[in-house]
């Protein structure tokens, strides 16, 4: 168990230390426009399906509970279940959030996930 965590681990610190030094190479768009696009995409489809999965299995299994006959210590398992898939839930509607925060800070997409990294600045010197 500890082992993938700690490649997964060494896999994130590398894209940080790619984006945090890296990004004089990269001027434009690290990623190309559709890859963004995509993974923005992707992001928010993630916070819309992982709440309704959690109500979908939940109501499946609590189904399968009632119709199996003794349904008192099944609904105690039914209870368990879908208080840890809560927390999952939880846990993937603020994951993209938080993903798109630190891309945006990264400079690898702007709002919105476009690749429209133009930063304003305010002219000071207008009269």
């Amino acid at each position: 168990m500890k082992k993938p965590f700690m490649i997964f681990s060494y896999i994130a610190c590398g894209f940080l230390f790619l984006f945090a030094f890296g990004l004089e190479v990269y001027a434009v768009c690290p990623l190309g426009p559709d890859v963004t696009k995509d993974l923005y995409g992707i992001l928010k489809i993630i916070n819309i399906v992982a709440p309704l999965l959690v109500i979908g299995f939940t109501i499946a299994d609590a189904i399968r509970a009632l119709t199996q006959g003794d349904s008192g210590p099944d609904m105690k398992k039914v209870a368990q279940k879908f208080a840890k898939r809560c927390v999952y839930a939880v846990i993937l509607f603020f994951l993209p959030m938080l993903v798109d925060q630190v891309m945006q800070m990264a400079d690898v997409w702007g709002v919105n996930g476009t690749c429209d990294l133009e930063h304003p600045t305010e002219n000071l010197n207008s009269d």
